[in-house]
């Protein structure tokens, strides 16, 4: 089973760089195309400019020669959706990406043949945090109670046009999306029919995804997941991982998973997934 992969495009961010990634995509030959992410930039004074994107970059996708194609949510997907309470959104986001013919993970796993393939956008707690030695850098407060503060006040108050959240704080969606993933999975750990799971999470699962080279940066951990996350990629069948969300084109050991982070500028990826002599997947990067 060949999957290409590609996360965090952000069309209209980074000039052609989404455009020209699309177009590549439609000349890989895959059985399944995976997207794991901000597909395009929200636009929050003109919101229909940024569905515009989305669906353009979903028109381009669907290109892709793979019968199978597949879509986890990002945090810039869920910006473009100002009109629905969060339990509403996977039922518009899953109309939205059915029409091009994909399916959200959010809302429920696709099974490939005996191959699970489980998403979500994951989300943020606050513990990949770490304190750096700057007092404010790009706005951002240097103190965990003071980021979480600004966290709530954009999703749930007026400086996010639409609210986001409404009814929910941003650590009640962390405790939505991660119950919702351990039941997706749990699901097909049951079934056992299914012999492997591919699993995707948008937000990264611990520090060292995010770590850079410059400390100043290091404050921008509390975006950008949970270590949280880590256990659902422990999970006995998960034979290949992807997240995205930090924009960087790696691969870390989470146990004894290789994770692959497939938002970077090595964009798209390629995968396979074979069985052994003994019957169990593994799987190897091809592109």
């Amino acid at each position: 089973m060949r999957i290409v992969t590609l996360s965090d495009l952000h069309i209209g961010k980074w000039g052609d760089f989404g455009m020209n990634t699309l177009r590549e995509v439609s000349r890989l030959d895959a059985d399944v195309l995976y997207f794991g992410g901000d597909l395009a930039e929200p636009d929050h004074d003109t919101p229909q400019r940024g569905w515009d994107r989305f669906e353009r970059g979903l028109e381009m996708l669907a290109a892709s020669p793979a019968p199978v194609k597949l879509f986890t949510l990002g945090n810039n997907d869920l910006e473009q959706i100002r009109n629905s309470f969060v339990s509403e959104h996977y039922d518009e986001m899953a109309s939205r990406v059915g029409a091009y013919g994909f399916s959200l993970l959010d809302a429920v796993p696709k099974v490939v043949g005996d191959v699970a393939f489980v998403g979500n956008v994951g989300w943020y707690d606050g513990t990949l945090w770490t304190k750096h030695c700057m007092d404010d850098v790009f706005g951002y407060p240097n103190d965990p109670a003071a980021i979480r503060a600004r966290a709530t006040a954009y999703f749930c108050g007026q400086e996010f046009k639409g609210r986001l959240l409404k009814n929910y704080s941003p650590d009640d969606l962390f405790a939505h999306c991660t119950e919702r993933l351990s039941n997706h999975l749990d699901a097909v750990h049951a079934d056992t029919a299914v012999s492997a799971v591919v699993l995707g999470v948008h937000f990264v699962p611990s520090t060292q995804f995010v770590m850079g080279d410059t400390p100043k940066f290091a404050y921008l951990n509390w975006y950008m997941g949970s270590q949280a996350h880590a256990e659902h990629y422990l999970r006995e069948k998960v034979v290949l991982g992807f997240t995205g969300h930090t924009h960087r084109s790696d691969a870390w050991s989470v146990g004894l998973l290789k994770v692959h982070n497939v938002s970077g500028p090595k964009q798209p990826r390629l995968f396979e997934l074979e069985k052994s002599s003994d019957g169990l997947y593994v799987a190897k990067t091809v592109l």
